[in-house]
């Protein structure tokens, strides 16, 4: 009777068991999941300066929301003339005020972020750096008007740092109407400038008066004319265009010199 060794039997065994498995393959590597959506962030952002930038980034998301790395992305904006985006890079900048969309694509999947543009003032610069400014109703020249559609404010500097301080306000009663320019000038001759706007709406004259210490009275107004010319023409440019108030009649005194259509009025001071 023969036997065999224990360590030859085992030894055996173990080269046959590799020899047994000959048609099995190696480990394989796991697929890569479909894109099934694309997020941009930041998802929306504000521009405050023509030629800002902003870095935007995207991720690649499988059906389960499951970030999938790897992926390179196409980038294109909505609006190029408001916000331009660097194509390979999500890189944008600013180039008008306005609204876009950047859209990020990739295994033709897309995302997208709103961008809107809105320039913020940064500073002011004021030309002429020199000017002369009218005293209203004081001693000083540090005052300033502003005029709008129907109304207008007057505010003075006060201080050894000039600051906007709004002293009164005047709004035209005249309904729809439109102070389309302001003269000033002694009307009544107290010594204090008055302000005499001119309405293109209604085509009126609208004056106001200073009183101390610091507000706008209204003195009068009237129409100068109504619909058509003094010829029985229409106009079409604004009426009435200038006003002057100088002393045309030599008594001392300012007159009112309104220009419109085709002749000139004069509103002498009593």
């Amino acid at each position: 009777m023969r036997f065999r060794h224990p360590f030859r039997a085992l030894l055996a065994a173990l080269i046959a068991g590799p020899l047994g498995c000959g048609g099995e393959k190696g480990p394989t590597e796991p697929a890569i999941p479909a894109v099934a959506s694309v997020q941009v962030t930041p998802g929306f952002d504000t521009l405050t300066a023509l030629g800002q930038t902003h870095q935007l980034a995207a991720v690649a998301k499988d059906a389960s929301g499951t970030p999938i790395s790897g992926k390179t992305f196409t980038w294109a904006s909505s609006a190029p003339s408001v916000v331009s985006v660097d194509a390979a890079t999500g890189l944008a900048t600013a180039v008008a005020n306005g609204d876009a969309k950047i859209i990020a694509t990739v295994d033709d999947k897309a995302g997208q972020a709103a961008l809107t543009v809105e320039q913020q003032v940064a500073t002011v610069t004021v030309t002429p750096p020199t000017a002369s400014l009218a005293a209203i109703g004081a001693t000083q020249p540090n005052s300033i008007a502003f005029m709008s559609l129907n109304s207008v404010a007057w505010m003075g500097f006060t201080g050894e740092v000039w600051e906007f301080a709004e002293l009164d306000g005047y709004e035209t009663p005249i309904k729809d109407g439109y102070l389309s320019d302001v003269v000033s000038g002694d009307l009544n001759n107290d010594g204090r400038k008055d302000l005499v706007f001119l309405e293109t709406a209604k085509n009126y004259l609208d004056i106001v008066t200073f009183e101390p210490p610091h507000q706008l009275v209204p003195a009068g107004r009237w129409q100068v004319f109504e619909e058509r010319t003094f010829r029985g023409r229409r106009s079409d440019l604004p009426e009435p265009r200038e006003a002057l108030i100088t002393d045309v009649t030599g008594d001392g005194k300012n007159d009112l010199v309104v220009l419109v259509h085709d002749r000139i009025l004069v509103y002498p001071q009593e």
